[in-house]
């Protein structure tokens, strides 16, 4: 079995993703449209980065 991003626990999912949300939204960060499998979705355009040797990483 092939895991692309990661498993939680559901309650440990849940309670992230509501932090998440809430403090992305402190930064005028908005939910966009759904894109499976995730639950939440954001603008790339809207998310500042960073480079980290070669990888470019969202600023959270």
């Amino acid at each position: 079995m092939v895991t692309p991003y990661t498993i939680l626990e559901t309650s440990i999912y849940k309670a992230f993703t509501e932090a998440f949300v809430n403090e992305s939204a402190a930064l005028n960060l908005n939910v966009t449209n759904l894109e499976k499998p995730f639950s939440v979705c954001y603008q790339a355009a809207d998310i500042l980065t960073t480079r980290v040797d070669r990888l470019f990483l969202p600023l959270i």
